[in-house]
């Protein structure tokens, strides 16, 4: 992440629409289901799925395991967002998506297929500005309507 806003001048992420958790966090059902479809398995668990996010637009759904990302074996979603940083870094170009390559396990389908996420990059140099932007309150009577910061 340093190193692409001293190399590019701003902070460059990758987005996926997902939300991502440990395997062993989930629910025990969840996690007995898994284990009756793919014994053994390891990897990532997609807790939620964005819609129109890139991920959706793969095919991944909620429920599934992402067990490698680019062809490395996947155990937690830290060395998930590590290796996606390490890319980010290594492969930065001026587009507006990269490619990630996905091996994923669906409960209920007993293989395992592979899909590209074409993540969007978001300029994180536009968010979190300061100060502050104002908004406008509006009141039903409007004898409040004036200018005042969000906090």
């Amino acid at each position: 992440c340093g190193n692409s806003c001293d190399a590019y001048r701003r902070v460059v992420q990758p987005w996926f629409g997902l939300r991502i958790g440990s395997l062993q966090a989930q629910k025990l059902g969840t996690r007995v289901e898994l284990h009756n479809s793919f014994p053994g398995a390891h990897g990532i668990y997609v807790e939620r799925v964005f819609d129109g996010s890139p991920a959706a637009n793969s095919g991944t759904k909620v429920g599934d395991v992402i067990t490698k990302l680019d062809e490395v074996p996947l155990f937690s979603a830290q060395e998930f967002h590590n290796l996606v940083l390490d890319k980010t870094e290594s492969t930065m170009q001026h587009c507006d998506v990269m490619p990630f390559e996905v091996s994923v396990l669906r409960p209920g389908n007993s293989f395992d297929f592979c899909a590209t996420i074409n993540a969007e990059v978001i300029d994180m140099s536009k968010q979190n500005r300061w100060p502050v932007p104002k908004t406008k309150w509006l009141y039903p009577d409007n004898k409040y309507d004036d200018e005042r910061s969000l906090v």
